[in-house]
């Protein structure tokens, strides 16, 4: 039988206090900024 590493997540819905909407995806990125760190496994 064959070993596979595989990654998990989860997604969650939030809300954000900020003064506009771009300030509210930049704190985002804050939060989710290692996601493309674990793609690259």
């Amino acid at each position: 039988m064959n070993t596979y590493e595989v990654v998990l997540s989860k997604s969650y819905s939030v809300r954000i206090k900020a003064i506009n909407e771009d300030d509210a995806k930049r704190y985002s990125e804050f939060f989710t900024g290692d996601i493309l760190e674990m793609q690259g496994k």
